[in-house]
């Protein structure tokens, strides 16, 4: 199978040739209810999408070895990952295109022994990984820095998409998410540093109707040196949470392909806004 490494701030797995794999990453929350009288049910969410279960990875791999005491080295590395916080999960694509990874915790670690697969020589080792988000992320074209996952300095050299543009009202930006799955961006307001605007809005329209799909607001001034944050995975704001105005309660979402979104306010002179995001993908290991 696919996964390449696991990495905490608490230390690293490299892992061996994996021989079974998968998980939960394709599945769905489904809010349908029975009514009385009713065939079928009442869609809670109409015709919108489901939101995503809360991600399990497996994986299973066997341990090689030349000794007893090699044996329990192994499986010591192996079982650290228990004790560990919260790292990044990486898995490579079929198609070895560019490397995919998502948040993870260990869940439970095992490795049976049994005489009869001489476990001094070959132990089989099973894993389960809780995937908060479950969704794997990536960026076209990133480039890793070190032995290309990890640099000297143990930080991790991973970086989004960036969109980073003046804007007045009236005015669209086109980002593009190239995952199979809805991104959630991080949206950054700032004043150009000579003039203020207020109550920016970004909104997303069908292409074709022209209707209003999406839209969050921004209800306030943004000072000449103000930076207004909103991250749309984690529903959080700075400086202030009860300013922001949202149309669906997942916040903004850019779904898969290109996206044009439109900004609107009132701009004496030009903000400055940054859309920050993942190419975001469902499917299994």
């Amino acid at each position: 199978m696919r996964l390449f490494r696991y990495m905490s701030p608490d230390g690293i797995y490299v892992f061996p040739p994996q021989t079974e794999g998968g998980g939960n990453f394709g599945n769905a929350v489904q809010r349908t209810v029975r009514l009385p009288g009713m065939t079928g049910g009442f869609d809670e969410y109409g015709n919108g999408r489901a939101p995503g279960e809360v991600g399990n990875g497996r994986t299973m791999w066997y341990l090689k070895a030349q000794s007893m005491a090699d044996m329990r080295r192994l499986t010591d590395e192996a079982a650290a990952m228990a004790d560990m916080r919260a790292g990044l999960l990486f898995v490579n694509p079929f198609d070895g295109g560019e490397m995919r990874w998502t948040r993870a915790r260990v869940s439970d670690i095992s490795g049976p022994e049994s005489v009869f697969d001489r476990p001094d020589k070959s132990l089989r080792v099973t894993a389960n990984f809780q995937c908060r988000t479950g969704r794997w992320y990536s960026r076209a074209g990133q480039v890793f820095s070190d032995d290309g996952w990890m640099s000297d300095s143990g930080l991790y050299g991973l970086t989004p998409q960036v969109y980073q543009q003046a804007v007045d009202d009236g005015d669209t930006i086109t980002v593009t998410n190239y995952g199979n799955a809805w991104a959630s961006p991080f949206i950054r307001w700032e004043g150009d540093g000579s003039d203020t605007f207020t109550n920016p809005v970004l909104s997303r329209y069908d292409p074709d109707t022209g209707e209003l799909i999406d839209r969050i607001t921004y209800t306030g001034t943004v000072g000449i040196n103000d930076v207004i944050e909103i991250d749309c995975r984690n529903f959080r704001v700075t400086p202030d949470y009860d300013a922001v105005s949202v149309y669906s309660a997942s916040w903004l979402l850019l779904p898969p392909g290109s996206t044009t979104l439109v900004v609107t306010g009132t701009f004496p002179g030009d903000g400055l806004l940054t859309i920050e995001f993942w190419d975001t993908w469902v499917g299994n290991l």
